[in-house]
């Protein structure tokens, strides 16, 4: 281009008319503020002048785009993405930019590109794709690893050379690609990448991944390219190994590489995942990551600053969001599912599977794969209609007098192709044979279960025989060597392998007071003791054995000739042990992956170390058993047997203040509940050190580092991991000691109270973390740098309420200055702590009391304390169960704080209206010991108000009052709560 042309196409980009054009995209995304905090609220007020300034500095060449700010944003399969967030006017340029850019790129792209491009988008490559799978056998699918952080700016600068940019607009868009970034303490000058966010992003990215396109048309190749995500289509094996690798010889020349988890052949009779979709062969459906996102966000509570009207908004903007992309057309939608409902059921039928016809004409039997992914009826998508793809087989009912627990089906269908029900048994036979072959052993299984069960009285001897040895090795491969030889047993066939390993079939070594201590452990239980069983297809449970726990049935248990489990609740609902049990969902399981089930596992034993760790802390020691199959228990053991709701208490609070167990995995409590469940769930457990019937594994106590113990049964001897009553309830008052009740009615405050100390009422009845530091500056006298770092970061924004709240918070450490808090206060321009922020710095603290606040997500806004003054009057009141939150904690006495909760000042006393009493007992309650701690605190606490009153009495003026720069000091008649509270001994 000539100098004339480079000057036309930046003054174009740069032109009042384009700027404002790109304003108008940008303020519709109502994006956050950048690192210079100006919102699109205020770029707007002064819109003319910003754009004039903008064009002008443009021009004449002296334009710098700001620092971007940095954030990071969690994916779906784990790690960060990294998001950029620029400012408004570097936003506008960069739109202006990007739409010049784009003009000049799109004609040189390739048909196959449909990512970023007007006229093509998803939906189409969606289309396309389903077409090309008709007519292959191999689909080739690559993604590129860290694509948009990967990108060469050297060869990105010669491309942008390459479509003849101007040198100053070539100079503006590199500016943009390599502007610096802000993580929040250091400027980082990237020397890869372009920031994702930018609206240069999609036509940047498009520009340099057009070689790879050419490169691919040019050798015959038939693809899709959606972005970073690339679907190739082969008719042979050969063909589809050849395609990959020129793909990444490709890659390698730009400086990419594939993503070694995504990037692999296919065949579409396994199904290809691309767009969201599983694509087979002749049809497609939304594949299981998608599904789990729609499950996840219809299961979602309302936020707290959200109205039901709002909350039911939402939701149905999720079901018209999901249905108008897995399924375009509401009508073609309804058809297709009455249409799928009866091919399923036509299939169940002629599989010869009635149970599974029913499920498919009943929408209330669908396989708990499906409902777990639908909230209910009407909120679940017409689509779930057309796309429930699943095997023959469904779950069957235990066998009589049995209960399944650790069974290698007791869980759901794993997705399958349609294929999988044929009314030939022989060729249903050889189907579940390819699938085990091609590592699909949880899905053949699960098949071959199914088989067996339904079809067993119309099964030749041979052919039953036949499906139990390929169950077999189907058990064999997961690991399950116990189920194995069950089935080859039931079949007649001798097991040339071992049932376990030679150590873990080995007799466990005891002495006399081993039993002794065993015995007074686990022999004290209200019902029968039990023996865990393995029957013919591999399905285990529990059986009743003897009336009693005996030592000779110790003596079987250890030498693993049975396994036995023992009721949770002895007599008068009491127990002698406590046990977290932390187990692989069987979804998991079913993937049959060995490495991810041993990444799984120990991710699992970090948890219960964890768990080990936190109640140590409080003072309460405990044991990890490797449960022999899927995960671990963590056993807590009693000096005396105690009430088993303090237990249920004890655990619960352990477990909330631990946090949520790792993905993948799921937590069982025994005992679940102060009695036993009149279904027998969570009624027994499985002894320690016992072989597990399955797995053929010896279940054993391992220690910190996940090495078995070299004293098993000694272990459960010593003094020292047993623990008291006494230990559970003071570790019980460690995690809920600052811990405030949820209010009855939380809008009741902000309908009552009015103006700037309503406002701090609000904040402080709603905010759990803030009123459990009220309350411990007001037990313990003293706050921690950081802790009085969020009292001020929280209500120092609320202006002189907030100051004086702050005052009163402090006022009862030790250490407090008012000159010195008085410094830190009424910053200009300060905005509340982040909710994130509180968690960072304050830990487990945040747990202990219940900080589970959810906001609604917001651009240019964020979660903080003060959104809960935005939640409208008509939302319900957040239950404990909703909010996940501990259980309500004994009132305040009175010297447990000064600053009431509904009040802006620490003039008033605490209220402390003690609770009626009932006849349920309390888990928590206190002994004798902690009731006289109880009273010669509040002996000592009320010779300190005391001596406050008679301090303040003397320093009145004549008439009964003093000005103080807090307010006026008044004498007042006597405090009616305090004078409820008067003990006399």
């Amino acid at each position: 281009m000539t100098t004339s042309d480079t000057s036309k196409s930046l003054i174009e980009i740069a032109s009042e008319p384009s700027l404002n054009h790109a304003w108008k995209q940008v303020a519709l995304k109502h994006g956050a503020a950048g690192i210079d905090h100006v919102t699109v609220e205020q770029f707007a007020q002064r819109l003319g002048d910003e754009v004039r300034q903008l064009s002008d500095e443009m021009v004449a060449g002296s334009y710098q785009p700001r620092p971007l700010v940095v954030f990071h944003k969690p994916k779906d399969d784990g790690g960060f993405r990294e998001i950029t967030v620029g400012t408004i006017r570097d936003r506008v340029a960069a739109r202006s930019a990007a739409e010049h850019l784009d003009r000049l790129v799109e004609p040189r792209l390739q048909p196959q590109s449909y990512a970023y491009r007007h006229g093509k988008g998803a939906m189409r490559a969606v289309a396309l794709t389903q077409e090309a799978c008709r007519q292959s056998a191999q689909v080739v699918r690559v993604d590129i690893r860290s694509f948009f952080d990967s990108i060469d700016h050297g060869r990105l600068e010669a491309l942008l050379r390459g479509i003849g940019l101007p040198d100053d607009v070539h100079r503006l868009v590199l500016a943009f690609a390599r502007n610096a970034r802000f993580d929040g303490v250091s400027l980082v000058q990237p020397a890869r990448g372009i920031p994702q966010g930018s609206p240069l992003a999609p036509v940047l990215a498009n520009l340099y991944l057009d070689p790879l396109d050419r490169a691919l048309v040019d050798a015959g190749v038939r693809f899709l390219r959606y972005a970073d995500d690339l679907i190739a289509f082969a008719a042979s094996p050969s063909e589809a190994a050849a395609i990959l690798s020129r793909i990444c010889f490709e890659l390698t020349a730009l400086s990419l590489e594939p993503s070694l988890e995504k990037s692999r052949v296919h065949d579409l009779d396994d199904g290809v995942p691309f767009l969201g979709f599983v694509f087979q062969r002749h049809s497609h459906s939304a594949g299981p990551e998608a599904r789990e996102r729609l499950h996840s966000k219809l299961c979602e509570r309302p936020y707290d600053d959200e109205t039901p009207e709002a909350f039911e908004r939402r939701l149905g903007a999720v079901r018209r969001g999901w249905n108008n992309y897995f399924n375009p057309s509401a009508a073609a939608a309804a058809t297709a599912t009455s249409a799928g409902t009866a091919r399923a059921a036509t299939a169940a039928t002629a599989a010869g599977t009635p149970r599974a016809a029913a499920a498919a004409v009943d929408p209330g039997r669908r396989p708990a794969a499906v409902a777990a992914a639908v909230a209910d009826a009407d909120d679940s998508p017409a689509e779930y209609g057309v796309t429930d793809r699943r095997p023959a087989a469904l779950a069957t009912e235990p066998p009589a007098g049995g209960m399944p627990v650790d069974s290698p089906d007791e869980a759901s269908p794993a997705t399958a192709p349609a294929d999988a029900a044929r009314p030939d048994v022989a060729l249903r036979l050889e189907t579940l044979r390819e699938w085990l072959q091609a590592g699909r052993a949880g899905e053949a299984a699960h098949g071959l279960r199914r088989l067996l069960n339904d079809d067993s009285d119309d099964l030749a001897e041979a052919t039953r025989n036949d499906a139990l040895r390929l169950l077999a090795e189907a058990y064999r491969s997961q690991g399950l060597h116990g189920a194995a030889a069950a089935c080859l047993r039931h079949a007649g066939v001798a097991d040339s392998h071992p049932a376990a390993p030679p150590d873990d079939a080995a007799e466990v070594p005891f002495a006399s007071r081993d039993v002794e201590t065993w015995m007074d452990l686990f022999a004290h239980g209200a019902g029968q003791v039990y023996a865990q069983y393995v029957d013919g297809t591999g399905r285990s449970g529990y059986r009743p054995l003897a009336p009693t726990l005996t030592p000779e049935l110790l003596h079987d248990h250890w030498r693993g000739e049975q396994t036995l489990a023992v009721s949770i609740h002895g007599d008068d609902q009491q127990v002698h042990f406590a046990v977290v049990d932390l187990d692989i969902n069987r979804a998991e399981l079913d993937r049959g992956e060995a490495q991810h089930l041993a990444d799984l596992r120990e991710r699992l034993l970090d948890d219960a170390r964890h768990l080990q760790d936190t109640a140590r802390r409080a003072g309460v020691e405990s044991l990890i058993e490797f449960s022999g199959c899927k995960g671990y228990h963590l056993w807590f053991l009693f000096h005396q047997p105690l009430d088993a709701s303090l237990a249920v208490a004890f655990l619960q609070e352990l477990t909330r203040v631990a946090g949520p167990v790792c993905t993948g995995a799921h937590r069982e409590l025994f005992p679940a509940a102060a009695a036993p469940s009149a279904d027998g769930a969570n009624a027994r457990i499985k002894l320690p050190c016992g072989l597990h019937r399955v797995t053929g594994r010896r279940a054993c106590l391992v220690g910190p580092d996940g090495e078995p113990c070299r004293m098993q049964l000694q272990t459960l001897g010593l003094h020292s991991v047993r623990a008291t009553a006494a230990a559970l309830r003071n570790a019980i008052r460690i995690w809920t000691r600052f811990s405030s009740p949820v209010p009855a009615d939380p809008g009741a405050a902000s309908a009552a109270a009015a103006g700037p100390a309503g406002d701090v009422a609000v904040v402080m009845n709603r905010c759990s973390v803030l009123a459990a530091l009220e309350r411990k500056a007001g037990e313990t006298k003293s706050l921690t740098h950081y802790e009085r770092l969020v009292i001020r970061g929280v209500l120092d924004p609320l202006g002189p309420a907030g100051h004086q709240a702050i005052h009163a918070i402090l006022g009862h450490c030790d250490n407090y200055s008012r000159r010195v808090t008085e410094g830190f206060l009424g910053r200009p321009g300060i905005q509340p702590m982040g909710c994130s922020r509180i968690r960072e710095i304050l830990g487990t603290f945040c747990a202990e009391v219940g900080c589970s606040c959810r906001f609604a997500p917001r651009k240019a806004d964020y979660a903080h304390p003060l959104r809960h003054l935005q939640r409208p009057a008509a939302t319900p009141p957040r239950t404990a169960a909703a909010s996940s939150a501990r259980p309500a904690a004994p009132a305040a006495t009175p010297g447990g704080t000064a600053v009431r909760r509904g009040s802006a000042s620490g003039s008033a006393a605490p209220t402390a209206t003690p609770e009626p009493r009932t006849s349920t007992p309390d888990p928590a309650a206190p002994a004798d010991d902690d009731l006289r701690q109880a009273i010669a605190d509040y002996s000592r606490l009320r010779t300190e108000i005391l001596r406050a009153q008679e301090r303040l009495e003397a320093a009145l003026g004549p008439d009964g009052t003093l000005a103080l720069d807090l307010g006026v000091l008044t004498r007042e008649p006597a405090d009616p709560e305090l004078h409820r509270w008067l003990i006399r001994l």
